[in-house]
């Protein structure tokens, strides 16, 4: 009898298991659900500041986040995926690898949603977009086509699992993603309207109102950009 006992607990704990792991993989290919493309003038980007404890992070800390860091171009907008976009870059240059990552491209997971609202002003389809609270910081703006990057990445997928282009997503800091070739400083930082229209985010490496966060920034950035030289 307790033989058979032991048959059951073991065959109930595979079950366990296995759907534990179910669970897991959903979770991560629940993102991929597609959605169809909206017209980028009835969005709005909604951003909101984070904590001042994520700028003053330092430099040094900031790159040992990061598995992967690379310099990269998106040579297309993003495929919205419903609770993310999915840009394939083209690498320039790596500046760090953790053994990940191999090739010229890679794809970058960006967790930003799209909400359907209906427009006070004109009764049609109006659509909010932002970063999903807790996978990535909701004041960085979007990757867009043409522009240069440097990204510092981690694996977006569980170990284990790889897609035929390696897939990343940005680290948790305003400076995952910069952009090495603005000259725009602190000093000539134009405080963005809230909601700004998604063709407006675009000029903008970062979405900022509280001046000490965009003077710590700028200030952050180039000592970032300087250990990577």
């Amino acid at each position: 009898m307790k033989k058979y006992s032991w048959v059951f607990l073991c065959l109930f704990l595979y079950l366990v298991c296995i759907g534990a792991g179910v669970a897991t993989r959903n979770s991560y290919t629940d993102i991929w659900a597609e959605v169809p493309a909206q017209p980028q003038d009835r969005i709005k980007y909604v951003f909101r500041e984070d904590k001042d404890a994520y700028f003053t992070a330092s430099p040094q800390s900031i790159l040992d986040q990061a598995a992967v860091i690379v310099s990269a171009t998106a040579n297309s907008e993003g495929e919205n995926k419903g609770k993310t976009f999915l840009t394939e870059m083209t690498v320039n240059k790596i500046y760090k690898n953790d053994g990940s990552f191999i090739g010229t491209t890679l794809v970058v997971c960006e967790p930003i949603r799209l909400n359907k609202i209906t427009s006070q002003k004109d009764g049609k389809p109006l659509y909010t977009m932002e970063m999903l609270q807790g996978r990535g910081h909701r004041a960085r703006t979007k990757i867009t086509p043409g522009k240069n990057y440097i990204l510092l990445l981690r694996e977006f997928l569980p170990k284990g699992y790889r897609t035929e282009i390696p897939t990343y997503t940005m680290i948790e800091s305003p400076y995952a993603k910069l952009s090495p070739d603005s000259i725009t400083t602190a000093e000539q930082y134009a405080k963005p309207t809230w909601p700004i229209d998604y063709e407006q985010s675009k000029e903008y490496e970062i979405l900022l109102q509280d001046k000490n966060q965009t003077n710590t920034f700028f200030d952050t950035k180039k000592k970032v950009l300087s250990l990577l030289q």
